[in-house]
C-alpha cells in the first residue's frame, strides 16, 4: 500500500505564548489565550451492554487528554435510565476505577434539555440528537478544526447506533442527514463496520478523512489514551490507537474515484456472467477466496473485503484507487467492506436481501449507495442484471 509522509492532518499551530516583564497593566504584555486548535465531539451512545466498555473508555480519554488547544466533549449515554451527561473532558493523572469520581467537567446543554447535575435522558438513535450536540459544540466550543467520533454499536448500512431505552437504532441515512451540510476534519467509528463503502459513501462529502473498521471492531473500543497522545503526530500512530487488526483511516476526496472504478469492476463481472456455470465460478470465488467479515454468531451480515475482489479478479484500476484512498491502516491493507448477504448458517446465504437494500424496492431509510450506485446492489425480484442479482439469481 503506498505510504504518507506527510503528518496526520498536518500540524496546524503551535501554542502562543506573551510573556510580561512589567507590574504595568498594558495589553501588549498580556498573555494571548490559548486558541483552540481542536474540538472533538464522542458521540458516546452506551444505552446498551457495552456501558461498562464506555467507562473504561472515558477513563482512557481523562488520561489521554494533555493539549491545551484540544477539546474534547463527551454526550454520554449509560444503561440506565436518567444518565445521560456531557462532559467536557480534562486530565486526571490518576487512572481511577470506573466507577470512581471523574476529573471532568459536566455541562448544561439547553438545546437537547441537559442539565448538568440532574438526571437526564435522550435518546441517542435520534438523529436530531446528533445534529443538535453538533451544532452546541460548534456554537459553544469554536476551532479551527472538528472531529466528530461515533462509539457504541454500528451495523453497517443497516444503522449507526442503538439505544435500548427508545428501543431505536439511528439508520445510515438518518445519520447522514444530520451530517449533510457539515465540513468535519474527521468523522471516528469505534464502532463495527464503519470502514464499508455504504457508510463511506454517505458520509464522504461532509468530513475530510474517515477512521474505522472493515469487519468486526473490538468491544472494548479504541485505545483512547494513545489516541489523544498521538492525536497529530502522524497518520500511523494516529491508525495504531485504534487497536484492531483492521483499522483504516480513508481521505474522502480520493474515494470519490473508488465508487465509478467499483462500478466498473461490478459491471464487467456481471457481463461475463452468462451461464449456470459461470455463476457458479465467480460466486465460488467470491466466498471461498476473498476476505470476509460477519459478525460471531449467526444470524449475522456477511460483508466482503473489496480489496480481496480487486485481486482475485484481477482488477488493478480498482486496486490502484483503493490504495490512494487509504492514508493508512493498522495492517497495511486498504481495508473496504461492502455487504453481500446476510447468514442463516455458517457458510448459508440467504436467498431474499432486506428490502433496504434493494435499489427499487420503496423502502424507507435506504442508504445513498443503494439509491445512487447501480453495479452491485439488488432488484426487487434480483429482475435486473447488476452483480449481485446475476450471483443470486441469474438470468442468460
Amino acid at each position: 500500500m503506498k505510504q504518507m509522509t506527510i503528518p496526520f492532518c498536518i500540524v496546524l499551530a503551535v501554542l502562543v505564548l506573551s510573556v510580561s516583564c512589567s507590574m504595568s497593566v498594558d495589553p501588549r504584555h498580556l498573555e494571548e489565550p490559548v486558541r483552540n486548535i481542536w474540538t472533538t465531539v464522542i458521540y458516546m451512545a452506551a444505552d446498551n451492554d457495552l456501558e461498562s466498555a464506555a467507562l473504561a473508555d472515558f477513563r482512557e480519554l481523562e488520561a489521554g487528554i494533555e493539549r491545551p488547544d484540544h477539546t474534547v466533549l463527551v454526550l454520554f449515554d449509560g444503561a440506565g435510565c436518567g444518565d445521560t451527561r456531557l462532559y467536557q473532558v480534562h486530565h486526571n493523572n490518576a487512572f481511577t476505577a470506573v466507577d470512581g469520581p471523574v476529573a471532568s467537567s459536566e455541562l448544561s446543554c439547553p438545546p437537547l434539555g441537559i442539565t448538568a447535575g440532574e438526571a437526564n435522558e435522550v435518546d441517542m438513535a435520534s438523529p436530531v440528537v446528533l445534529g443538535t450536540f453538533l451544532d452546541y459544540a460548534e456554537t459553544a466550543f469554536p476551532a479551527e478544526k472538528f472531529s466528530l467520533i461515533v462509539w457504541g454499536y454500528g451495523n453497517g448500512f443497516r444503522s449507526v447506533t442503538a439505544d435500548d431505552t427508545s428501543g431505536h437504532t439511528m439508520p445510515l441515512s438518518h445519520f447522514g442527514k444530520a451530517l449533510a451540510g457539515r465540513s468535519l476534519d474527521l468523522v471516528g467509528f469505534d464502532t463495527s463496520f464503519g470502514a464499508t463503502l455504504e457508510v463511506v459513501y454517505e458520509i464522504k462529502d461532509s468530513t475530510r478523512l474517515i477512521a474505522g473498521f472493515p469487519g468486526m471492531a473490538p468491544s472494548y473500543g479504541w485505545n483512547y489514551t494513545a489516541l489523544l497522545n498521538s492525536w497529530n503526530r502522524g497518520a500511523e500512530e494516529f491508525i495504531t490507537a485504534l487497536e484492531s487488526g483492521n483499522g483504516v483511516l480513508i481521505d474522502t476526496q480520493a474515494v470519490n474515484e473508488v465508487y465509478p472504478a467499483f462500478e466498473n469492476f461490478c459491471s464487467t463481472l456481471a457481463t461475463m456472467i452468462d451461464s449456470e456455470t459461470m455463476q457458479e465460478l465467480v460466486m465460488n470465488m467470491i466466498t471461498m477466496e476473498s476476505v470476509r467479515y460477519a459478525g460471531p454468531t449467526v444470524p449475522c451480515d456477511l460483508y466482503l473485503d473489496v480489496c480481496s475482489l480487486a485481486l482475485i479478479f484481477d482488477d488493478p484500476a480498482l486496486l490502484d484507487v483503493l490504495e490512494n484512498s487509504c492514508v493508512a491502516s493498522t495492517d497495511n491493507w486498504p481495508g473496504f467492506s461492502v455487504f453481500f448477504t446476510a447468514l442463516s448458517g455458517q457458510s448459508v446465504s440467504v436467498l431474499n436481501h432486506p428490502a433496504e437494500y434493494q435499489t427499487d424496492s420503496g423502502a424507507p431509510d435506504r442508504c445513498r449507495f443503494v439509491l445512487e450506485t447501480t453495479g452491485w446492489c439488488p432488484s426487487a425480484g434480483y429482475a435486473r442484471n447488476g452483480l449481485v442479482d446475476k450471483l443470486f439469481c441469474g438470468k442468460w
